[in-house]
């Protein structure tokens, strides 16, 4: 008999299960390249190189295939982030706010893995991102970007992309050229990896709440459990404790995890790699994760003023 699964207990719990993730994800990782399994889409692609190649890149598959690579390693970076802090007790909010971040890196490389698109599609996808990219690091003086920005352009129109050159704005910085049509941003991103999850308005509200946290929006308080604390209590004195409760963790957190699981299953999927190299190693934590939201789905974002139940 299969002793049942035991849902998260505390915050150091949570903490561990989002390791497990990292854990997880670092293997994904290590097998995402070159050499590619021969029946792979990534294979595939790159055998179409030379097709591809131009001013813009020499190699431009191996550049959108790089990107993915350092999306993959911010997101397991910033998970570690969540699994350190989250079992720390005079730490609350951080959590919250590194979810963005793991959101918003899973959410671009399962743009740029996303399996129903052509080799072409997603150099143009990668070359845009990077384009982006040099635009902001020229703009805090890292990059000088006029040779490179004109290579890629003129890289795009051999490869016959309409290139358009978007209005100065009103800050007077000239935004990057645009190769074929914009690029998603990030809020469309997150709700297109959350968008199996029931409600087509999740993405946007966890995008939202940890936004609120990201940039310390006052009404993240009003996202914290919140308890009137006085122990002399005097008309012209109130002291207010904020916290954070575990349901309400779980369930937050859990968007990050489904982000997270869901890319890793889009990069085995281009890198030709079964399921089982991310199950066999993650499956026992997914179990764990489906137990605890199971165990918080009547509690979790409800009466957020009436006690601090689990930290």
């Amino acid at each position: 008999m299969t002793a049942p699964v035991q849902p998260a207990q505390s915050f150091p719990d949570v903490g561990t299960m989002l390791e497990k993730f990292a854990d997880a994800l670092e293997v994904i990782i290590g097998g995402f390249g070159h050499p590619w399994a021969e029946s792979s889409q990534a294979a595939a692609e790159s055998a179409l190189e030379d097709t591809l190649a131009g001013r813009w890149a020499q190699r431009p598959v191996l550049l959108a295939t790089s990107l993915v690579a350092a999306l993959l390693n911010h997101t397991e970076d910033h998970l570690r982030g969540m699994a350190l802090l989250a079992g720390q007790e005079r730490i609350l909010m951080v959590p919250f706010t590194l979810v963005r971040p793991v959101l918003g890196s899973a959410a671009r490389a399962n743009f740029l893995l996303e399996r129903n698109i052509s080799a072409r599609e997603r150099v143009r996808r990668a070359m845009s991102i990077k384009l982006k990219m040099i635009s902001e690091l020229d703009r805090i003086g890292l990059a000088s970007s006029t040779t490179e920005i004109a290579n890629i352009v003129e890289g795009a129109k051999q490869a016959g992309f309409h290139v358009t050159l978007p209005g100065r704005r009103r800050s007077g910085e000239d935004p990057p050229p645009q190769i074929g049509p914009p690029l998603p941003r990030e809020m469309s991103l997150v709700r297109a990896v959350l968008d199996d999850v029931p409600g087509d308005e999740t993405g946007d509200i966890v995008y939202r709440v940890a936004s609120a946290f990201v940039h310390g929006e006052p009404h993240f308080t009003s996202l914290m459990s919140v308890r009137d604390h006085s122990p002399n209590p005097a008309p012209e004195s109130t002291t207010v404790q904020l916290g954070m409760r575990l349901d309400n963790f779980v369930v937050f957190t859990a968007s990050a995890i489904f982000a997270v699981h869901r890319t890793a299953m889009a990069a085995l999927a281009y890198a030709g790699l079964p399921d089982s190299v991310w199950l066999d190693v993650i499956g026992p934590t997914l179990l764990r994760w489906q137990a605890s939201l199971h165990a918080v789905r009547e509690t979790a974002f409800r009466d957020m003023r009436e006690g601090l139940p689990g930290g």
